[in-house]
């Protein structure tokens, strides 16, 4: 035990006498001591197809993530700077490129932008820094979103003419989360899609949204507010995770975050003699199950979803994750028409096997976020706003 002592007093005087001597912290004379990613200290090399002569990357700002989706490029970039010098230096990129924008608004600690130029959609969104390193490394981040647009065919997201169908802007926040694991510091990449009929994705949305014995299109208009619990593993955690930072990425959805408290959707990982306590209709049989509840004008106040645990895989876990996340975001029903989507159902008992959503069905996700659906929407109003 003496020598113990002693050992630690000789290691605390040499790591004070190097600090001291060197003029360096101990984070940066021993790099395991340095607990922030290299990726916001150094930033990450991003896609070269990015056009960033079209959308130009702030000054000095360090690119520390980048997410591509259905062929969107999305880069974080973080910078100390204040709000008001990044919004003069677009403002000027704009008016030295003779950028005509389609849309910009701006308040006090946020600024957003679109337009299209050099055959591309761009937007760009100026944040507060939130989430853990990033708040310690910048005082803002700025989102720069580039689609290259093809006039020939409606892609997986199943954007229509922006009259009808383009989405309104929503922050990208971080996810945050108490769990002992850090998530995956990079977002699962969603596959390159295959171009989709407009009118196959309508209808197919118009099938699996309207639910049966309701009638009217459901989904959430405020933040989503999301709390995982119960006897999960890293795995199922992580997979979440996933799919949360992905939605976020699509730019459709309220803002989402994982919550260690005041949750409006829940999701838990429970053995079937517990499933009844929080979800009292459970019939003993699926693999998931949820309860909703609903304002007077279809919108949700609060989800709880559950995967039963017993007597189940880890890819039947993952299956049903992706089930409840889909049904907490207003897409409930079943159908036969796709064996590809996590939607597919011959009984309501199967497990198709499917661990991945489909483009079709990050299709319909859009669809229904989307400006031409509104909350308490019947099967032949929401036809009609989709194929007017």
């Amino acid at each position: 035990m003496k020598r113990k002592a002693i050992t630690a007093l000789l290691l605390a005087v040499i790591m004070a006498l190097l600090t001291a001597f060197s003029g360096c912290s101990l984070n940066e004379k021993i790099p395991f001591l340095n607990k922030v990613p290299q990726q916001y200290t150094e930033g990450i090399k991003y896609d070269k197809d990015f056009p960033d002569d079209e959308l130009e990357i702030y000054d000095d700002a360090i690119v520390f993530e980048e997410v591509s989706y259905f062929g969107e490029i999305i880069l974080l970039c973080g910078t100390t700077d204040d709000i008001d010098d990044i919004v003069s230096f677009y403002k000027d990129f704009f008016e030295d490129n003779e950028i005509e924008l389609i849309e910009e608004t701006q308040d006090r600690k946020e600024y957003y932008a679109s337009y299209q130029s050099g055959g591309y959609s761009l937007k760009l969104e100026v944040l507060e820094a939130e989430g853990e390193y990033i708040e310690d490394e910048f005082e803002y981040v700025i989102h720069l979103y580039a689609k290259e647009m093809d006039d020939n065919a409606l892609a997986a997201v199943a954007t229509a003419p922006p009259s009808t169908l383009a989405p309104e802007s929503t922050p990208t926040p971080e996810i945050s989360s108490a769990h002992t694991q850090e998530p995956t510091a990079a977002p699962t990449v969603a596959p390159e899609p295959t171009p989709i009929a407009y009118n196959d994705a309508v209808e197919y949305f118009l099938e699996i949204a309207i639910w049966e014995g309701y009638g009217l299109v459901m989904r959430w208009e405020t933040p989503i507010n999301v709390q995982i619990g119960g006897n999960y593993t890293d795995e199922d955690y992580n997979n979440i995770i996933d799919h949360l930072d992905i939605f976020n990425a699509m730019g459709c959805f309220p803002p989402i975050s994982v919550v260690e408290s005041d949750a409006n959707m829940l999701i838990y990982f429970l053995p079937r003699e517990e499933v009844t306590e929080y979800v009292y209709n459970y019939d003993g049989e699926t693999l998931s199950c949820h309860h909703i509840l609903v304002n007077d004008d279809s919108q949700f106040e609060k989800i709880t979803g559950v995967v039963v645990t017993d007597f189940i895989t880890q890819e039947e876990k993952k299956f049903a994750s992706l089930g409840v996340l889909a049904q907490g975001l207003g897409l409930f029903q079943y159908s036969n028409k796709y064996s590809d989507s996590i939607f597919y159902f011959e009984s309501k008992y199967d497990w198709t096997g499917v661990q991945e959503y489909s483009e079709m069905d990050y299709a319909i996700m859009r669809i229904l976020y989307s400006d031409a659906i509104s909350t308490g929407m019947d099967a032949e109003t929401a036809r009609a706003a989709l194929m007017p």
